[in-house]
């Protein structure tokens, strides 16, 4: 198969997949605990991340009138209400048009997951029936109506000018929407059918393997290539992956529904995210990992590293309690981002050599990305205006063009943001009076280099990346 490349040059790539290749990575984190020594089939089924407030445990008000203590309930509403928005994210994303129709769907209890965190922490922090949140749903008559509207041209702000630019619908971004309960309440069926109804692009990410059975394959057989799906699959080895992702469908069952989409034309490719150092990042590991994804027919794979900001002891419990060994994974993965990107590296190019594309959200890697969008799909949607004024894209332009980008050289490309906060965030990050883990100068040979007129002056050089992974082989080398 082809050897796909990034955006550097070959010799470049060359030169860094020869310094990654030569890192002892046992040296950059001492071998601490044994990993995996778990009994598989002894697997604790639920683990609590956060528990319920001891302060709203006691929440209590005194009624004057009755003269007694009375206890204060603030309950969560039958019905998930939620439906597309733009993201939080859409400063460093390209396709941040997001939606879900089940709130907290977290059903397949991944030890990893920073949204259970979140969605706990919120929910333990307002509402006495939070541990309910997990099966909260829409209507299906509610998701047609708002779908409707919206893509019907009656959205309002910045909802509505992503979608008269045709920015696919990414549904499942924030929570799992193909849940056991979906086969009873069909409410994601009914999203698929109205977006299909509309002919407009759509993806999908999921873990299940729902997408490739009864109703649900056959409204996506229907949408004619305006949809694109991922499946997150983080390790090839089905009790491992039990492990990380407890109740999900197994590996080799997720592994199956991609290939199956791929044999009848339906763009499908793998997630691996989070890639984790000692884990699913390993020697071991990655080999048979691409073997797996050519095996599925896969075109490209999205991978990311352990988000710094996951870091939270109930987390960390659940990785113990699973007999893996979270302080090493963590400090490889994310405390120290050009370690983390020699792992995540690793991965892409083992993927790219044999012939799979592979981006990441990574910003060190960014020079070894395959495709312009994160998610690979910058070719499926050809008639999509993607979210272009972003920090990724704008990292990607400086790389591209092997000289010196100004902010002023960002807006004569047209720069067009999809509201006001968000360009007034990214001016504010280009110049540094805002700090951001995704900033220009995080980006692998991206170094301020000067100050114009309007603002900071930044400019790529392959000898400054290249310099990074010499650096790093003086420490690791084997």
């Amino acid at each position: 198969m082809e050897n796909i490349k990034g955006f550097v040059g070959a010799k470049t790539r060359d030169f860094v997949k020869e310094q990654i290749n030569s890192i002892d990575l046992d040296k950059i984190m001492p071998f601490k605990t044994s990993l995996f020594e778990t009994n598989y089939s002894e697997l604790k089924p639920d683990m609590k991340t956060v528990e319920r407030h001891r302060r709203a445990q006691q929440q209590a008000t005194f009624d004057l009138i009755e003269q007694k203590w009375k206890e204060q309930r603030r309950e969560l509403c039958e019905d998930y209400k939620s439906m597309v928005e733009v993201s939080s994210r859409a400063a460093e994303c390209p396709m941040p048009l997001n939606m879900d129709v089940y709130s907290g769907g977290l059903c397949f209890q991944c030890i990893y997951c920073f949204a259970k965190l979140f969605e706990q922490s919120l929910f333990a922090a307002f509402y006495d029936d939070w541990e309910l949140e997990n099966v909260r749903a829409s209507s299906p008559e509610f998701v047609i109506k708002q779908l409707e509207e919206i893509l019907g041209g009656k959205g309002k702000g910045e909802v509505k000018r992503a979608i008269e630019r045709r920015i696919p619908i990414r549904l499942g971004i924030r929570t799992e929407d193909f849940i056991p309960m979906e086969k009873e309440k069909k409410v994601a069926l009914a999203a698929l059918k109205t977006i299909g109804d509309h002919e407009y692009p759509m993806m999908i990410n999921t873990k299940s393997t729902l997408v490739s059975q009864g109703a649900w394959f056959k409204q996506i057989s229907e949408m004619d290539g305006n949809i694109a799906i991922q499946v997150t699959i983080t390790h090839v080895d089905d009790k491992i992956a039990k492990a990380i992702e407890m109740a999900a469908p197994s590996s080799t069952e997720r592994f199956k529904t991609i290939k199956e989409l791929n044999e009848v034309g339906i763009k499908c490719m793998p997630r691996i995210e989070p890639a984790m150092a000692y884990v699913n990042v390993t020697e071991e590991h990655i080999p048979q990992y691409v073997d797996r994804c050519l095996e599925a027919g896969a075109k490209h794979v999205t991978c990311d590293t352990y988000s710094y900001f996951a870091n939270d002891k109930g987390i960390r419990e659940n990785f113990y309690i699973q007999g893996i060994d979270y302080d090493r994974m963590f400090r490889a993965s994310s405390e120290y981002q050009i370690v983390g990107s020699v792992f995540l590296e690793k991965l892409m190019f083992a993927l790219q050599d044999a012939g799979v594309g592979c981006s990441t959200f990574n910003f060190h890697s960014i020079p070894f990305n395959s495709d312009d969008v994160c998610c690979g799909v910058g070719e499926y949607f050809p008639d999509a205006k993607f979210n272009t004024f972003n920090l990724l894209t704008m990292a990607r332009e400086i790389v591209k063009s092997k000289g010196s980008v100004s902010w002023a050289d960002i807006l004569e490309q047209k720069a067009d943001s999809l509201n006001q906060e968000i360009f007034d965030k990214l001016y504010r990050i280009w110049n540094k009076v805002e700090y951001s883990p995704w900033a220009m100068d995080w980006c692998g040979g991206v170094k301020a280099v000067g100050m114009g007129e309007e603002g900071i002056i930044y400019n790529y050089k392959e000898e400054r990346l290249k310099s990074d992974y010499e650096r790093l082989c003086e420490v690791y080398g084997k």
